[in-house]
């Protein structure tokens, strides 16, 4: 992916449109969204906020303003106790008045930062938040120079008894004309999503490059989402599958158990936009790895009654989407969508999922 320093002109873009990009993001493809302030526990986690900000080639772009510096923030739900490392490049116009810097802190819920008008400064301290580490972003870093730069950190037993999120702030140099560029942010802290109905279905959701053509472009390690459904049944649309996940460029990989109610041949059908395998057993039932328009793939498999695995995979580029799986028993006239009693319920608790904030690169 080319590297390209955004213009001076573009730092004055009047509009700002928000953003789907999380942390699962490192290379910033989408807009952040715009913000003054930032308030835990009132604005998502996931998101990044920004003051004034600028996206060009999966850039992040902080511009400074009259010798003010501006911040970009996100939050995390605050993990567990342990040593954490954040990792990210940064590179930067000019030679530095004051380098740009990382904060890393835990926050209260209920209390409101301020991005821009050099609220957040390298000695910040305020009321209902904790520094727990800084960097600044080296000299190296300047004149256009990209520099991988690495923070080490530690989430205390009693950061978890008084704070509620994990927070990063990156912040802009205060020299009016040095421009910070960030990329490939990444992080070893979890992140916990809970499935609360017990739906028979697991499904990992994951963001996928701009120039997905097939499953072999997903970094499968790297799950931004993962939720319980009772059912494989999002017909045709344009809309997001998850109000968490963007409707383009994303991947999904389903696991479960079918219930088989009698011995003999079973046909399964994918209807997809784009492509998908199906995998039952072990053994390849269904492989349509492609970019198509709606189209419905088949495949035939000798049963027994009972439980069989399952995991389907599948990826969306661009434009409209869908997935709905389908199976015709032996003897059956017809296929139907499968229903959730064909799939061996789930255990009836909460299962915790974990992911990790790691970058989704095209490059």
């Amino acid at each position: 992916m080319r590297r390209v320093l955004a213009p001076i002109l573009a730092l004055f873009l009047a509009a700002i449109q928000q953003a789907r990009a999380n942390i699962a993001n490192g290379t910033f493809s989408a807009p952040i969204k715009p913000a003054t302030t930032w308030s835990a526990g009132a604005d998502a986690d996931l998101v990044w906020f920004s003051g004034r900000h600028v996206v060009t080639d999966g850039v992040a772009t902080l511009p400074n303003t009259s010798g003010r510096s501006r911040a970009m923030i996100q939050s995390l739900p605050l993990p567990a106790a342990a040593r954490y490392r954040v990792t990210f490049r940064a590179r930067a116009t000019n030679t530095r008045q004051q380098s740009p810097f990382l904060l890393v802190l835990a926050v209260r819920d209920g209390i409101t930062l301020n991005l821009s008008d050099n609220a957040i400064a390298w000695n910040f301290s305020q009321p209902g938040t904790r520094r727990i580490a800084r960097v600044r972003v080296p000299n190296a870093a300047s004149n256009s120079r990209w520099t991988s730069i690495g923070l080490n950190f530690n989430v205390t037993t009693q950061d978890t008894r008084n704070y509620e999120r994990l927070v990063f702030v990156f912040v802009g140099s205060t020299n009016a004309r040095q421009i910070l560029e960030i990329d490939d942010v990444s992080c070893d802290v979890p992140l916990a999503t809970t499935s609360g109905d017990n739906a028979p279905i697991q499904v990992d959701w994951f963001l996928a490059p701009n120039s997905v053509r097939n499953l072999g472009a997903i970094n499968w390690a790297t799950p931004i989402l993962t939720t319980s459904e009772s059912q494989l049944n999002w017909p045709n649309t344009s809309r997001p599958f998850h109000p968490q996940v963007r409707a383009d460029r994303f991947a999904l990989r389903a696991r479960g158990s079918f219930v088989i109610p009698h011995d003999g041949l079973w046909t399964f059908f994918v209807g997809s936009d784009e492509g998908i395998t199906l995998d039952i057993n072990g053994q390849r039932v269904i492989s349509a790895d492609r970019l198509q328009t709606y189209s419905l793939n088949s495949g035939a498999v000798l049963l027994t009654s009972g439980s069989h695995t399952f995991e389907l995979r599948y990826f969306e580029r661009t434009g409209a989407n869908a997935l709905v799986l389908y199976w015709q028993g032996p003897g059956e006239p017809t296929s139907e969508i499968i229903p959730e009693e064909g799939y061996e319920a789930a255990p009836l608790i909460r299962r915790t999922r974990v992911t990790r904030w790691q970058e989704i690169a095209d490059d």
